[in-house]
């Protein structure tokens, strides 16, 4: 990230005029005349410039989160942000505008809230766009995970902060690198390396429900238990193929609750431990659910609405 400092100019009786770096204007692909959308959020100034609407850019996601869904809005958001969405629009009340916005900054290094004219219900999240070099974001994810391996003797508090900062800098470099490959090569490779992912997913979740097995028995809990894994794992695969996006939030959802549960159950702590791994599977394919329905821009339920 490059820096540089500049003195504001008064222009006309009630303007002050900020100049950007040309070498920045170039980069950004800016001339004169060009549109910079400007965003205070209280305590700093961001610009973001306002490009022609294209097939692969531009596109402005919609999120109804009336019912006060925070985790599931925080999905959807999280995956535009990795997707390189720009701008999704949210529908909510202030309260849940501020419980979301918490959250979201837990995954989310940064962002911008912009209220709408005339409505107190319609807010646009504006995402930064980072033009860094992805090897030297790498570099800081590897760093960190070394710094947090070195001090896990220092309470809780230092560790989570420390995986905080690894989750938003994770996915900062997915957004970097979605970002690349899409202008490079589209969206038919993005679709392609989905497809990888997944069934690189399935595999590992195949693998992990064979170790399962071999160590259950015949138990009434383990029974209902297994009931529970095999419902979750029908669901988040059908999810996939369907590119059903509220059932794949939803039981994303419900792997994590279930996940929560299980060490207070009557079952024995490495039971437990391998079923948190299928469940961790099962989050992992479902989330590819949810990004793929941004990026393909071809979703059409009542959560998602691409900008016409």
């Amino acid at each position: 990230m490059e820096h540089d400092s500049r003195k504001l100019i008064r222009v006309g009786p009630g303007s002050i005029a900020l100049t950007i770096p040309k070498k920045w204007v170039s980069l950004m692909g800016l001339k004169v005349g060009d549109v910079v959308d400007i965003y205070f959020d209280g305590k700093k100034l961001s610009a973001v410039p306002r490009r022609r609407v294209s097939i692969d850019e531009g596109i402005q996601i919609f999120i109804d989160a009336t019912e006060g869904n925070i985790s599931a809005a925080v999905h959807k958001l999280t995956a535009a942000f990795v997707e390189g969405i720009t701008k999704v629009r949210v529908h909510c009340s202030q309260d849940v505008l501020r419980k979301l916005t918490t959250e979201l900054r837990k995954v989310i290094p940064d962002f911008i809230v912009v209220g709408s004219r005339g409505r107190a219900d319609l807010y646009d999240i504006v995402f930064t766009s980072y033009d860094v070099e992805l090897n030297d974001v790498v570099n800081k994810v590897v760093n960190l995970v070394v710094e947090t391996v070195r001090n896990l003797s220092a309470g809780k508090e230092v560790v989570n902060y420390l995986i905080s900062e690894f989750i938003r800098l994770y996915n900062v470099s997915l957004r970097i690198a979605k970002t690349k490959v899409m202008e490079a090569y589209g969206e038919e490779i993005m679709n392609i390396i989905d497809a990888i992912v997944l069934l690189s997913h399935i595999r590992e979740l195949v693998n992990e429900l064979q170790n399962y097995m071999m160590l259950t028995d015949d138990s009434t809990l383990i029974r209902e238990l297994n009931s529970t894994i095999e419902e979750l794992t029908e669901a988040v695969l059908n999810s996939v193929i369907t590119n059903n996006i509220d059932s794949a939030v939803k039981h994303i959802d419900a792997c994590e609750e279930l996940k929560h549960k299980l060490y207070s159950m009557d079952i024995s702590e490495r039971i437990a431990v391998m079923v948190e791994r299928i469940l961790d599977k099962l989050g992992n394919i479902a989330e590819i659910s949810v990004r793929a329905c941004i990026r393909n821009k071809a979703c059409r339920c009542r959560h998602f609405y691409p900008k016409v």
